[in-house]
């Protein structure tokens, strides 16, 4: 029975013990990866200082190429829908401009040229001083996947809800 405890114990240490290789991208992973954060850090600075958009979040779906890219923004000032389109077309056919325009990223775009299908953006509203809208204001906008969804804060339940959704192609013929 002692033997086959100290057994044991040595088959588990040496199989805790053993070191597992750790993935290290390749070097062209690596370049993407850095061409895509300098790409989305462009973009935001210019939002930031063109439209007073505050960068808060980034992403992007690169696993294979670039296939997505997403930026998160505050934005301090109260604004209705057609307020809200107006920002969001600005937004998504400036950031599809200047990914189609750099043609280092191209040969990892999965499609090309990028279009509002490959484009997230989320514009969070809120006060000056940080604090929510009060209920039933606009307080989030976005365009995820050629979808503009305006979204707020229920009266009733305090939750989140989305008050109107139009395409991508159907705000832009309101506009």
């Amino acid at each position: 029975m002692r033997l086959s405890w100290i057994i044991l114990v040595f088959f588990c240490f040496a199989s805790c013990s053993q070191t597992t290789k750790r993935y290290k991208p390749s070097s062209e992973v690596q370049k993407r990866e850095k061409l895509v954060d300098e790409i989305l850090g462009k973009i935001a600075l210019k939002f930031k200082n063109e439209r007073g958009l505050l960068p808060c979040g980034s992403g992007g779906g690169t696993a294979d190429g670039v296939r997505m890219l997403a930026l998160s923004f505050n934005y301090f000032t109260p604004i209705g829908i057609a307020q809200g389109r107006e920002l969001l077309l600005e937004a998504v056919n400036e950031f599809a401009s200047t990914v189609n325009a750099d043609e280092r990223i191209r040969p990892y775009l999965c499609n090309f040229p990028f279009g509002s299908r490959n484009i997230q953006i989320r514009i969070f509203l809120q006060n000056p001083d940080g604090s929510e809208f009060s209920q039933g204001m606009v307080c989030v906008v976005s365009a995820i996947d050629g979808i503009l969804d305006y979204t707020i804060r229920d009266p009733e339940t305090g939750r989140l809800r989305t008050i109107y959704t139009e395409t991508f192609e159907d705000a832009l013929r309101k506009v």
